[in-house]
């Protein structure tokens, strides 16, 4: 058993999972390093270096601790009977985007709470909810940074991450802190190696159960279709 698990969105098998673990450096599926692609004058190495623990993904429910008593088993059954009360999302305007000092695959049209992506990440943050160990102190502090507004603080507190509800923001992370000039070179590398029917559409279809290892790598445990009612 882990010592934390998160739900993330992950692509399912195939040339957009396999870019973006190779981009990022890990593959959390195959549990192992992948090597990355080569682009003058680029260091993938050192850009991608926050968020490859991660693999390539889409936060719905952040890296939390289990409550006393809820095992790896427990928490595999709870996602999987939620993904299969889900309907999938597509997403026809996915495209990388330079916000808020990082790059990421981001849908134009947003994840509201009024949309069907921000309504599913939210059934995912609620519903999980009560399989989740209250935060640390530690966790605390770390995460109540003084660049948190009131209502994000109050989500940290309800929710155990501040960026749910009406602050969710969908996105699969493709660099750690950047600087605008750094990520219009990412962004030409991307274009040069990521064509847009690697991810247009983009299907959210399944919820991934991830363990973090001792060596703060994620690893996926399942990839759970969204829709199929299990018994």
């Amino acid at each position: 058993m882990y010592q934390r698990y998160a739900v993330f969105f992950t692509p399912p098998p195939g040339p957009l999972a396999d870019f973006g673990a190779a981009w990022l450096g890990w593959d959390a599926r195959h549990a192992c390093p992948a090597r990355h692609p080569a682009y003058p004058g680029l260091d993938l190495e050192e850009l991608t270096h926050t968020p490859r623990r991660y693999g390539f993904h889409a936060t719905l429910k952040a890296p939390f601790r289990p409550s006393e008593g809820v095992s790896e088993i427990d928490l595999c059954r709870a996602v999987q009977h939620l993904a299969g009360e889900l309907a999938p999302v597509l997403l026809e305007d996915v495209a990388p985007t330079y916000r808020h000092g990082f790059l990421a695959l981001r849908p134009a049209g947003g994840s509201a709470p009024d949309t069907p992506l921000g309504q599913l990440a939210a059934r995912v943050v609620c519903d999980l909810d009560p399989l989740r160990a209250p935060l640390d102190a530690e966790d605390l502090a770390r995460r109540q940074t003084g660049r948190l507004s009131p209502r994000q603080r109050q989500f940290l507190s309800d929710w155990g991450y501040p960026f749910v509800l009406d602050d969710f923001a969908f996105h699969l992370t493709l660099s750690g802190r950047i600087d605008s000039a750094t990520a219009e070179n990412i962004l030409t590398a991307l274009r040069d190696l990521m064509p847009d029917s690697l991810y247009k559409p983009l299907a959210v279809d399944a919820l991934s159960l991830l363990g973090e290892a001792p060596n703060g790598k994620f690893l996926e445990i399942g990839r759970f279709p969204l829709g199929e009612v299990t018994t």
